[in-house]
């Protein structure tokens, strides 16, 4: 009788030991306080490094900010962006178009670099007046 409720009690905690494991490895699985590291490195950057291509006209400052943007890209699909969650398919459409316009568009995009950078920053600041002003942009190309 007495070592039935050992094994019983044994298995109880056994169970809850689990639960509790798999339970931190979920959590962690889908924690994006390292990504939000990521994201928050790769915005402050862009954002310097396109005040520095206009500030001083640095041809490898627009480059190296475009990779930053590139990061951001990658890593806005995992982080909650202002709190919504993932983005919508038109945010995603224009982020996109947005990314392609630095690489087409070169030389139109530095003369906008002002735009930019405040795209730049309304995405740091998880703002959706991001994808509306990434929009207006384009349109001005067509």
């Amino acid at each position: 009788m007495k070592t039935n409720k050992i094994l019983i009690l044994i298995l109880v905690l056994s169970l809850i030991i689990n639960v509790v494991i798999v339970s931190l490895c979920v959590y962690e699985r889908n924690c994006t306080t390292e990504l939000r590291k990521v994201w928050n490195l790769a915005t402050n950057n862009a954002v310097f490094l396109y005040q520095q291509y206009n500030e001083m006209n640095n041809p490898e400052a627009y480059n190296y900010a475009f990779g930053e943007v590139g990061t951001i890209i990658n890593s806005i699909s995992f982080v909650n962006y202002g709190g919504n969650g993932k983005l919508t398919d038109n945010q995603k459409e224009e982020i996109s178009g947005f990314y392609l316009m630095l690489i087409d568009k070169e030389e139109f995009m530095k003369e906008h670099i002002i735009e930019i950078r405040e795209i730049v920053e309304l995405l740091q600041a998880e703002e959706n007046d991001a994808f509306i002003k990434m929009k207006v942009l384009r349109e001005s190309i067509e």
